[in-house]
């Protein structure tokens, strides 16, 4: 994250005016948590816990959860409806779940363990259908090239040295939660430039921030919306394209006006859908890219994806909430239909139970009513992804405070 070039009073004045202003200068941040509590203990019938994938990936889940717990301060609380708990203290909670579904294969003693032994807490937003709206994101993989050419002419950028991204909560205790983006013209804080500026008109052209071209600037959209990908070079070389930063404008969704305009009925929306309309209609593709001011910067890595905790994300089990409002790393338990797919075209929805790892967030995932689930790369997880729009019940889960007390205050 870049901090203020800049350590002046104007400055800072400015910037926490701007946030005094929320009402004024809405697509400048990121929206405030909801007030209440996001979540609360649920005493109605039980679910059955099941999970329809294999104890090695919850456990491989459950360690990048722990990974992020051991590195930050002990004493950070975290909030689970009226319940404070210690990183340690939810790190047992991760760490008894994993045992219970490792080693007791029967699903009915295993339900009967975990109902017994925790605390569960479901989501206070609400959807037709369940507590959640499911919706899916993946890693797509992309042909690039080094250098641009006549095809391969649509840029990935790396972070400007410009962009400006501040934590107001640095700054005053009110401000909490608050971030601001932008850049710094004649001393003062303005917003930064949005998709139109950058990709319409040029604005970060010649700067040296490229850091791949692509074919298609539908693909390079969908990275934005993802947040990472693979990209394939000429030579044969793999790399990670990661999330790095964004500008700072409040995303737009395309597929909400396209179903508003009556281009694509809502009930077939989907990535496919739209893919399939913009082939079919090229020149209305840069009108409508341009809807969405939000813009993606990232970095090239080894590896990938990684979510927001710094972590590689688990396919199926890592999933992206609003941090603001759910408690990061958490392990929570949820039941929806789950498309499938094979060959790289979908093949019908599954009623599944799953648990799931707070692992990521996005700027479209806003409010207590929304998760987006992590399926994976390649074909089969756009395939799956983009058609998963889907109520569900969503469960967090958290060690009686009898048991949790053992992990040490």
């Amino acid at each position: 994250m870049t901090r203020f070039k800049s350590a002046s009073a104007r400055l800072l004045a400015v910037a926490l005016g701007l946030a005094l202003m929320a009402e004024g200068c809405q697509s400048l941040f990121e929206p405030a948590p909801v007030k209440g509590y996001p979540m609360v203990r649920y005493t109605g019938p039980m679910p059955g816990f099941s999970d329809d994938m294999d104890p090695e990936s919850l456990a491989q889940a459950a360690e990048r959860s722990l990974e992020y717990l051991s590195i930050i301060n002990p004493a950070t609380e975290f909030q689970f409806g009226q319940r404070t708990v210690t990183a340690p203290q939810m790190a047992s909670s991760i760490q008894r779940l994993v045992e219970i579904v490792r080693y007791e294969p029967d699903q009915k003693r295993r339900a009967y363990m975990i109902r017994n032994e925790f605390d569960v807490y479901k989501g206070a937003g609400f959807t037709d259908g369940g507590n959640v709206l499911i919706t899916g994101y993946y890693q797509p993989v992309m042909n690039v090239r080094r250098q641009k050419d006549e095809t391969f002419r649509y840029p990935l950028y790396k972070v400007p040295d410009d962009l400006v991204r501040v934590d107001l909560g640095l700054f005053s205790t009110e401000l909490a939660g608050k971030r601001i983006s932008g850049m710094v013209k004649n001393g003062m804080l303005e917003p930064y430039h949005d998709r139109r500026a950058i990709d319409g008109e040029g604005a970060l052209e010649e700067k040296g921030l490229e850091i791949a071209w692509a074919d298609d600037p539908f693909d390079v959209f969908i990275l934005h919306i993802q947040g990472s990908g693979v990209l394939l070079y000429e030579d044969g070389e793999e790399k990670f394209a990661n999330y790095a930063s964004v500008n700072g404008h409040r995303y737009q969704s395309i597929g909400k006006k396209m179903i508003e305009e009556g281009k694509v009925p809502r009930e077939k929306m989907s990535l496919q859908a739209l893919r399939q309309w913009f082939r079919d209609n090229p020149q209305e593709l840069e009108r409508n890219l341009f809807v969405n001011p939000s813009y993606v910067f990232f970095r090239v890595m080894d590896e990938g994806p990684f979510g927001s905790l710094g972590r590689i994300l688990v396919d199926g089990r890592s999933a992206a909430f609003d941090h603001s409002l759910f408690p990061k790393a958490a392990v929570a338990w949820f039941i929806a239909d789950i498309p499938q797919a094979q060959d790289g075209m979908p093949a019908g929805v599954k009623r599944e139970g799953r648990f799931v790892f707070n692992h990521d967030q996005g700027g479209a995932i806003k409010g207590p009513g929304r998760m987006d689930l992590f399926f994976g790369k390649g074909r089969d997880a756009e395939a799956a992804a983009g058609i998963m729009k889907n109520p569900g019940q969503l469960y967090f889960l958290l060690l009686k405070e009898k048991l949790i007390l053992r992990a040490g205050r």
